[in-house]
């Protein structure tokens, strides 16, 4: 990963907070937490295989489920609550929503949220799908009383050809600081090759002393 990739990976969404008050894109200055979150699940096969995983290293995480994966796999969903993981809503089947209309904004986040909000791990926490956002979006999250969130740090995992020319693990070994809110996927369907190298990253960090946080710790600060 060159220079010009590891700034539009971490900077992207730094702007963000500073426009938008209900917005999170980082951990405060001087937080000491790695924050690991996953989108897209929950999948049949790749999220119990990262449960147990996340458990093994007695690691808690923060999961952004999509709409029609929880109605398909409620249990879990349910599950990944009772393994002492957050939820929050990714939408409902993950629609680039930057171009979208109002009413249909509202109803992708609504549908969402009606899969989720039952689930006993649920806050009030939206990351709009592919990191996209408009103006409505914000107002329309902020209206029903989400805190939008972003990421600091993404290792592209789920782009197939870039990390299987790169060494994954490394790169979250390199790259991912103190602070960073990390961007991974479970519902990607190559997905087993995320959780084999961070399976070593979560070593390496612990070796390391860093320990992981979940993200409504970051709100109540």
């Amino acid at each position: 990963m060159n220079r010009l990739s590891v700034f539009l990976h971490s900077s992207i969404h730094k702007p963000m907070p500073l426009f938008f008050r209900n917005t999170i894109a980082k951990a405060p200055h001087g937080d000491k937490k790695i924050y690991l979150t996953f989108d897209d699940g929950p999948h049949v096969q790749n999220t119990p295989a990262l449960l147990k995983l996340l458990d093994k290293f007695d690691v808690k995480a923060t999961f952004f489920l999509t709409g029609k994966n929880v109605i398909s796999n409620p249990g879990l969903a349910e599950e990944i609550c009772q393994c002492g993981h957050i939820v929050g809503n990714h939408g409902w089947q993950h629609l680039n929503l930057r171009f979208k209309q109002c009413a249909a904004i509202a109803d992708e986040l609504k549908r969402g949220h009606d899969c989720v909000a039952e689930l006993s791990g649920f806050r009030y926490i939206f990351r709009p799908p592919y990191g996209a956002w408009n103006p409505r979006i914000m107002k329309l999250c902020q209206e029903l009383g989400y805190t939008v969130v972003l990421w600091s740090f993404s290792a592209a995992d789920y782009n197939y050809h870039y990390w299987q020319k790169n060494n994954l693990a490394a790169i979250l070994n390199q790259y991912v600081k103190p602070g960073e809110i990390v961007l991974l996927h479970d519902g990607a369907p190559q997905a087993s090759n995320m959780i084999f190298a961070l399976e070593m990253a979560i070593e390496y960090w612990l070796e390391a002393g860093k320990t992981f946080g979940l993200i409504p710790e970051i709100l109540k600060k």
